[in-house]
């Protein structure tokens, strides 16, 4: 059951509610991957029947780090040709002190460029094929992804330190294989990705992160899930597990400049939320570039204003790594 889901069924209850999110509440177990789409949160516990037709109290919903990356089956591979004279590539790269990541590229020779893609919550590079391509016909750019734990072969602890330390490492891993070209390097980050994204461009070196349904951290999405109306009647307890995921302080300590995309429908993620995480980041002294497209939630690079956003972003990179 989605998670606001949960919170709209609060306040039939006639009582305050507590709902404690935690990882799981992000990649909770599902029985099949969804592609790159938001996965759901775990269906709150049946309420315990009360006397007569007194007001049941809803139980407390217990999340943990365990489920933030679940373990899933593999999916079957929807592989996709790659665009016009690029060629995909699969690696197993070995990081030190964490273990093995699972790595994709698409590549061209001649290119300048290279975007780290960092999916949403569901995400598998199995299923992400026509998002990649999607990626590399929009920048003309060398793109590279990564599975997430328990994902394609990838091994690495899932753990928040673990999956804090994962960027950096993987950047540095990237370079010594010679998968980020020799040019301009971009971090691209969708939904929960987005923590990903701007954690690898505080590592340095990067000319941009584009950030789309993504908010300054994982408790602004939650309390973006709540109603208004039904505020008075729940509470939001995060974990503190998911306070180490700070959006907002990775992209403040990147020092890069960023292009905010935001779904004009989105429900996870609202539009609003996302402008003004771009008004606080430029707040900061970024160079930030806040775009609006129609679409919800994944929906970024569907809308010709999504695609003309990002590419327009990657022609000024280009103009100040010229200078």
């Amino acid at each position: 059951m989605p998670l606001r889901s949960v919170l709209l069924m609060c306040p039939l209850l006639l009582t305050a509610c507590t709902v404690t999110v935690g990882a799981s509440s992000l990649l909770p177990d599902l029985p099949e991957p969804a592609g790159d789409r938001p996965a759901a949160p775990p269906a709150a516990p049946a309420p315990s029947a009360g006397a007569g037709d007194q007001p049941v109290a809803a139980k407390e919903i217990a999340v943990d780090q365990a489920s933030l990356f679940p373990a899933l089956p593999d999916p079957d591979e929807r592989r996709v040709a790659p665009p016009g004279g690029y060629v995909r590539e699969d690696r197993i790269l070995t990081l030190p002190g964490l273990g093995d990541v699972h790595v994709a590229r698409l590549s061209r020779p001649g290119n300048r460029a290279t975007v780290i893609y960092s999916g949403g919550n569901a995400s598998f590079i199995a299923t992400s094929g026509e998002r990649l391509n999607r990626l590399a016909e929009i920048t003309q750019a060398d793109i590279v992804t990564f599975d997430y734990p328990g994902r394609g072969g990838t091994t690495i602890a899932n753990t928040p330190a673990t999956l804090l330390g994962l960027g950096p490492a993987l950047v540095a891993a990237l370079r010594r294989e010679g998968w980020i070209a020799e040019g301009r390097l971009y971090a691209y980050g969708f939904s929960l990705g987005g923590a990903f994204a701007a954690n690898m461009a505080r590592s340095g070196g990067f000319d941009g992160i584009i950030l789309e349904a993504t908010a300054p951290d994982i408790a602004a999405v939650v309390r973006n899930a709540v109603p208004p109306a039904m505020r008075p009647f729940i509470r939001v307890r995060i974990s503190d597990e998911l306070k180490l995921y700070d959006y907002r302080g990775y992209v403040i300590e990147a020092r890069a400049p960023v292009l905010v995309i935001a779904g004009e429908a989105d429900k996870t993620v609202d539009a609003e939320l996302s402008r003004r995480f771009a008004d606080d980041l430029a707040a900061q002294g970024l160079a930030v570039t806040f775009r609006q497209v129609p679409g919800g939630h994944g929906d970024g690079l569907d809308a010709e204003s999504g695609r003309a956003a990002v590419q327009e972003f990657l022609a000024a990179a280009a103009v100040r790594a010229d200078r």
